[in-house]
């Protein structure tokens, strides 16, 4: 479903597209400045998908390989955004999105994933549980700037430590995408 009012669908997609990020009262999203994942990892994310989570009902992913001295992997979906997936446990991944339409322009959208036989689903973290965000944020030395997607702030290695640091009993299921075909 696309809204075009005198030349104003990008502004109603991208205010669509922050309620999607707060979708679940008190969780969220993350964003960073510039981009922490620089090596993607290899995940089944290469096809068509049918999201329940979003506006855009159908996504559609392209895996590219690369291959410097050791392979790296992203991935380009339908909508013009670029993803590299950081392994952090079992079938639990960081998503690192470039190009997101979910923060502002520069800004780099993290996400977490969860890879299932269908399809994956998207996890947002509990920002509510602040007892356990606090001593991850104080364990890895990042601050955290409350807003529609929550701002991280630290060295990259700091940042990317922090997000490795998330328990997966604290994430919660905001998302979900079938395989088309499957």
């Amino acid at each position: 479903m696309q809204l075009v009012v005198a030349g104003r669908s990008m502004t109603i997609r991208f205010i669509w597209s922050l309620l999607g990020c707060a979708a679940i009262s008190l969780t969220g999203c993350y964003e960073t400045d510039s981009a922490i994942i620089s090596e993607g990892e290899r995940a089944p994310l290469a096809g068509r998908f049918d999201c329940k989570q979003s506006m855009d009902r159908v996504r559609e992913y392209t895996e590219f390989k690369t291959e410097l001295d050791t392979p790296s992997y992203s991935y380009f979906n339908d909508k013009g955004e670029i993803v590299y997936l950081k392994k952090v446990i079992d079938n639990l991944y960081i998503a690192q999105i470039i190009g997101s339409s979910h923060v502002k322009e520069g800004k780099v959208l993290y996400i977490f994933m969860e890879f299932r036989a269908d399809g994956f689903v998207h996890l947002y973290p509990y920002l509510d549980d602040q007892p356990s965000l606090k001593a991850l944020t104080e364990q890895h030395r990042v601050k955290i700037t409350p807003g529609a997607v929550a701002a991280l702030a630290g060295s990259n290695a700091d940042i990317l430590r922090f997000l490795m640091g998330h328990d997966r009993t604290k994430l919660e299921q905001v998302g979900e995408c079938v395989r088309k075909g499957a």
